[in-house]
């Protein structure tokens, strides 16, 4: 009996030490790998969600709800187009090159700016407009109607005589 026993006791070490050992270094390798490897893949994944990504993003070139440049809805950042105030965006800009309600340069609608369109204050603009090269009701120079500015139509010299050298 205590042979026997002894026998069992020897067989379990043996599996311990050819069995369990090996399972053990296995597991440290996988936690060795979790540690060295899966962890700053995941660091990775976490940056790699930040910069390009398309919803809720704060990065550049996002495309909703971004407030960096060249996205596309609800933006404040240069090239935007919807509710920007920055450059060369289309609506509720306040920015230069936008289309509507703006107060910036090359604005259409409801500018005070230069080359705008309409009830204009500023240069080369076309209705309503008191700076010069303006079309309508204008004080300015080199405009069309009811101007008292330079470049007005002249006096009319009807009835003079042709100057001629022998006079």
């Amino acid at each position: 009996v205590a042979l026997l026993l002894t026998l069992i006791l020897v067989a379990l070490l043996l599996t311990l030490i050819l069995v369990v050992q090996p399972l053990t270094l296995i597991l440290v390798v996988l936690l060795l790998t979790l540690i060295l490897v899966v962890q700053p893949l995941t660091l990775i994944l976490v940056a790699l969600t930040a910069a390009n990504s398309d919803t809720g993003i704060t990065a550049a070139n996002s495309d909703t709800g971004s407030t960096a440049a060249n996205s596309d809805t609800g933006i404040t950042a240069a090239n935007s187009d919807t509710g920007s105030t920055a450059a060369n965006s289309d609506t509720g800009s306040t920015a230069a090159n936008s289309d509507t309600g703006i107060t910036a340069a090359n604005s259409d609608t409801g500018s005070t700016a230069a080359y705008s369109d309409t009830g204009s204050t500023a240069a080369n603009s076309d209705t309503g407009s008191t700076a010069a090269n303006s079309d309508t009701g204008s004080t300015a120079a080199n405009s069309d109607t009811g101007s008292t500015a330079a470049h007005t139509a002249a006096p009319s010299l009807t009835g003079l005589k042709p100057f001629t050298p022998d006079q």
